[in-house]
């Protein structure tokens, strides 16, 4: 099973593992989407966490511009707006990018 996750300070407010557990549901896929509440100060512990144990995971406030230099790249518009809202796990490597829909 695949998990992914929605990291921010505070997280009282996200709709996100509803929706994508919900959707991994319908479609079949093994896969669990969680909250995690990280504060600024563990930011760096998070990243090296997930590069172990997360498919991929959603930013969210405050850490949209910070996790840009603590990850292994920003591709694509996150690199031009210097803010990430995904980040995918590619057998360890980190990499972000940011859907514009």
């Amino acid at each position: 099973m695949q998990v992914y996750a929605v990291v921010g300070y505070p997280l009282n407010y996200t709709l996100s593992p509803n929706i994508h557990n919900y959707v991994f549901k319908v479609l079949g896929v093994s896969a669990v989407y969680v909250p995690l509440r990280v504060s600024p100060s563990r930011l760096v512990h998070f990243v090296e966490f997930a590069r172990d144990s997360l498919g991929g995971f959603n930013v969210t406030i405050p850490h949209k511009v910070a996790i840009t230099g603590l990850i292994d790249g920003v591709v694509g518009p996150a690199r031009e707006l210097g803010s990430v809202n995904t980040v995918v796990n590619k057998d360890g490597e980190l990499v972000a990018i940011t859907l514009i829909i």
